[in-house]
């Protein structure tokens, strides 16, 4: 009999991964240039948030797949921490919540502080 727990771990993760990413490109794409510009600012990952798919991951490696998600839950938190207290048209709230509600949903905190899939 095969255990599928790693396997099912990986697929969920990537679930996640791609919840996260989605969310952040669709916020992206809802805000003015100048806006953008300071949103890009305040985002850590190596990623231009613009191409659709899943980042490059060793899905494979538990730790590789928990980094990649405590590094997207790190970026999402930093876009509605610049966000946060100001004036914005809706679709950028909704954008904004649709973030919010993903990495509510989505996420855990670990007791080191780092964020992972609730999977």
């Amino acid at each position: 009999m095969l255990d599928s727990t790693a396997l099912y771990d990986a697929v969920a993760t990537q679930d996640t991964v791609t919840l996260i990413r989605s969310a952040i490109r669709a916020l992206l794409k809802t805000v003015d240039e100048a806006l953008a510009a300071e949103l890009f600012a305040v985002l850590k990952r190596d990623d231009d948030y613009i191409s659709a798919g899943k980042p490059a991951c060793d899905w494979d490696d538990p730790a590789a797949r928990e980094a990649l998600v405590d590094a997207l839950a790190r970026d999402a938190q930093a876009v509605l921490l610049c966000l946060d207290g100001r004036d914005l048209p809706t679709a950028v709230k909704q954008s904004a919540a649709l973030v919010a509600t993903v990495i509510g949903q989505d996420l855990e905190q670990r007791e080191d502080g780092r964020d992972r899939s609730r999977s």
